[in-house]
């Protein structure tokens, strides 16, 4: 069993650096969304959504719904110390920047550079963030809220 948290934080770099349209975007916030995450009693991811009252752009709920995709087999505990079902809420602050770029000439500008994550501690956000080749970095601050 893994801690959610930490299996949601490496996820969402995993699961969208490849979408085109990041880098198409202009740099500054980009988006900030609440989400809902619920573990079943056996573990199982059953809820990984935005709020209802939210509507996210389309790219944040591409990368939700690829999160979920890469995380629906797995058994997870809220809990990092114990098994843990229930409901969480989530803050996602979605914000893009330009950072050194691959100096490998032969890079496709596309690709993926670099990749990190670490989920948040209690009273400390965590994040989760990619850099393709051309620079074009992608940052997600991950809270979660009591």
């Amino acid at each position: 069993m893994r801690h959610f948290g930490k299996a949601f934080a490496r996820a969402l770099p995993a699961s969208t650096y490849g979408d085109s349209r990041w880098s198409e975007l202009p740099l500054g916030p980009f988006d900030t969304t609440l989400v809902e995450v619920t573990i079943d009693a056996e573990g199982k991811l059953a809820e990984l959504a935005p709020e209802r009252q939210q509507t996210p752009p389309a790219l944040v709920r591409s990368m939700l719904d690829r999160a979920r995709l890469l995380l629906k087999s797995g058994v997870f505990s809220l809990d990092p110390e114990r098994e843990s079902a229930g409901r969480e809420r989530w803050r996602l602050s979605v914000s893009v920047s330009e950072a050194q770029a691959n100096p490998d000439e032969n890079a496709k500008p596309s690709d993926l550079y670099n990749m990190g994550h670490q989920p948040p501690r209690p009273g400390q956000p965590g994040y989760a963030r990619f850099t393709l080749n051309s620079g074009r970095h992608v940052e997600v601050v991950l809270e979660l809220l009591k």
